[in-house]
C-alpha cells in the first residue's frame, strides 16, 4: 500500500504502519496509527511531531516515554501499556505499542461499570506508582482496553521521579479539565496529583461531563476555588470517594492509589441502614467542609489580588508622581518628590507622595485600610486617597479631591473626584469647605450611603466631577496648591 510505512525499531525489530488507518483521533502530542510486527501480530504506531506552534521539543523529552515504557516492562504490571520499541524518524518520533481493543468513553455509564472501570484504572496508578513513576495526564482518552481489562497508557509527559530536576520536564503540562490545583499553581506533581485526576475521571464516568468545563479561566477557577459538584452516583461510598478524590490540598486526598482500590472494593456493596445513614452523613460533612474550603480559597485569592492590585496602583501613582515632577522641575529646579510610609502603613501610619516647590505643597494620603459600613454593589475601587494641599499664605491643610483607582472599561486607572456643594445652606454642608470644590474625609469617603451616591449620580447635597489623572492634571492640583488662599473673612466665599 503506497500510504505504509516501514522502519526499524531500536530493538533491530522491523514495524509497519498505515496512515490511513488512524486510531481515534489525534492528540496534542501526535497520532497512532494500526501498525503490525514482524510477524504480523496486531500493534499500534504512535507519531509524535517535533515540531508544533509551542516549538521544537527537545529530544530527551521525547525519548523519555521510550525510557519510562523500558521501566514499565521491566515491572511486569498487566495493567500497563507502555511503549515496547521506538525509533528517530528525524521530524518525529516512532513508537511501538500494543494494539488495543478500544478507548474509555467519558459516560455517563451505570454505576456497578464505573467501579468495574476505575478498579481496573487504580490499580493501574497503584503499579505505575510503585516504580516510582506519575502519569500527569490521566484522562478517558489515555485509557485503552486490552484483554478485556482497562489499563494504563500514554505517558508521554508522565514525570518520573528518578530524573533530577536538571532535566527536562513539562512542568503544567496535562489536560486542562483533569488538573490539579497544584499544577495551576506551577508546583510539583506528587501521587495525589495523579489521584485528582482519577476523581476528576471518576465523576466524568458517572456523569458524562468532568466537573469543572468551559473556557480555561473558568476551568481554573473552577480547580483553584470551587466547591466540587455532587458525584451524581447512589453509592454513598462512591460518592464520599470521589468527594475526598477532588479535595483542593493534596493532603486531604487518599494516601495512595492503594487506599483507592481499597475504597472501592467497598463500593455497591450491601450495607444496614445504620451503615447507609453514617456514609450519608460523612458526605455531609465532607460536602460542607469543600464548601468552606471553597470560600476560603476565593476570600484568599481575592486578598492576593488586592495587594497585587494596591501594589501596581502605588507603581501607576509614583510614575505619574515622577512625571509630574519632571514637568514642574522645568520651571522650578529645586521642586522634589517626597514619599513616606509606601511599602505598607494603616490609617495611622498614612502612605504619602508629596510635590514640593518653595512652600507650596501637594500631598497624596492613601488610604489603605479601607472600610465601609456595607459593601455597595458594583464597586470596582481598588485603592483610594485624598490630596491635600497648603502654602504660605493658607498653612491651613485643605482636602482639594481625592483620588481613586479603578476599574474603568478593562483598564484599573487612577481618577480624580471633586465635589461642590449643592443647593442646601452653608451651615447643612458637612462634608468640606462651602462653596469651592473639595475631597471627602476618610470617614464620609467610606460611608456605603456616600459612596452609593458617588457611584450612582443622582440629586444630592454635593455635585461630583471625575477626571482621569495625569501628569498634567496632577500639575493643575498643584497650581490650586499655588493658588490657594483664605475664605473672604467678611463673606466667607472661597477665591
Amino acid at each position: 500500500m503506497a500510504d505504509e510505512v516501514t522502519f526499524t525499531g531500536q530493538s533491530g525489530k522491523t514495524w509497519r504502519y498505515w496512515e490511513s488507518k488512524p486510531l481515534g483521533t489525534p492528540g496534542g502530542f501526535g497520532g497512532v496509527y494500526e501498525a503490525e510486527g514482524p510477524d504480523g501480530s496486531p500493534m499500534a504506531v504512535k507519531v509524535v511531531r517535533k515540531d508544533r506552534a509551542g516549538g521544537r521539543l527537545d529530544d530527551r523529552l521525547l525519548q523519555r516515554e521510550v525510557l519510562i515504557g523500558k521501566r514499565v516492562v521491566e515491572s511486569g504490571s498487566g495493567m500497563l501499556l507502555p511503549v515496547i520499541d521506538a525509533t528517530d524518524a528525524g521530524d518525529s518520533l516512532l513508537l511501538v505499542m500494543l494494539r488495543a481493543q478500544g478507548v474509555l468513553t467519558s459516560g455517563p455509564m451505570a454505576e456497578a461499570e464505573a467501579v468495574a472501570a476505575l478498579v481496573d484504572i487504580a490499580t493501574g496508578l497503584q503499579d505505575l506508582h510503585a516504580i516510582a513513576i506519575m502519569h500527569r495526564d490521566l484522562k478517558p482518552a489515555n485509557v485503552l482496553r486490552h484483554e478485556d481489562r482497562w489499563k494504563l497508557a500514554d505517558f508521554g509527559i508522565a514525570r518520573d521521579d528518578e530524573i533530577g530536576t536538571g532535566d527536562p520536564t513539562f512542568r503544567g503540562s496535562g489536560t486542562l479539565p483533569y488538573m490539579a490545583p497544584e499544577l495551576w499553581e506551577l508546583k510539583s506533581p506528587t501521587v495525589k496529583t495523579d489521584l485528582y485526576a482519577f476523581g476528576c475521571l471518576a465523576f466524568e464516568l458517572l456523569n458524562g461531563a468532568t466537573p469543572f468545563t468551559g473556557s480555561m479561566s473558568a476551568i481554573r477557577d473552577g480547580h483553584l476555588n470551587q466547591a466540587p459538584p455532587e458525584a451524581p452516583c447512589s453509592d454513598n461510598v462512591l460518592k464520599n470517594l470521589i468527594a475526598r478524590l477532588l479535595a483542593k490540598r493534596p493532603e486531604d486526598r487518599p494516601q495512595d492509589a492503594r487506599a483507592v482500590v481499597e475504597r472501592l472494593s467497598r463500593a455497591l456493596v450491601p450495607r444496614t441502614p445504620v451503615q447507609e445513614s453514617i456514609a450519608r452523613g460523612l458526605g455531609v460533612h465532607a460536602a460542607a467542609q469543600a464548601q468552606a474550603d471553597s470560600e476560603r480559597l476565593l476570600a484568599q485569592a481575592a486578598k492576593d489580588t488586592h495587594r497585587q492590585q494596591v501594589a501596581q496602583a502605588k507603581a501607576d501613582l509614583r510614575e505619574i508622581m515622577d512625571d509630574a515632577l519632571t514637568d514642574l522641575q522645568a520651571v522650578e529646579p529645586n521642586a522634589a518628590l517626597e514619599t513616606r510610609g509606601t511599602t505598607g502603613g494603616s490609617f495611622g501610619a498614612v502612605p504619602s507622595f508629596s510635590l514640593i516647590a518653595d512652600a507650596v505643597r501637594l500631598r497624596i494620603n492613601l488610604w489603605e485600610d479601607m472600610t465601609t459600613d456595607q459593601p455597595v454593589p458594583n464597586d470596582t475601587m481598588v485603592l483610594a486617597g485624598c490630596v491635600v494641599i497648603t502654602n504660605r499664605s493658607y498653612s491651613t491643610e485643605l482636602n482639594s479631591a481625592n483620588l481613586v483607582y479603578e476599574q474603568v472599561g478593562d483598564r484599573l486607572i487612577w481618577q480624580i473626584y471633586k465635589f461642590h456643594s449643592g443647593m442646601v445652606r452653608p451651615e447643612r454642608y458637612a462634608f468640606g469647605p462651602f462653596g469651592r470644590t473639595h475631597g471627602f474625609r476618610h470617614s464620609d469617603f467610606f460611608d456605603s450611603q456616600e459612596r452609593y451616591f458617588m457611584l450612582h449620580p443622582a440629586l444630592h447635597v454635593w455635585s461630583k466631577t471625575v477626571e482621569v489623572l495625569t501628569a498634567e492634571t496632577l500639575l493643575d492640583l498643584f497650581k490650586e496648591a499655588v493658588d490657594l488662599r483664605p475664605p473672604d473673612p467678611r463673606t466667607g466665599r472661597w477665591p
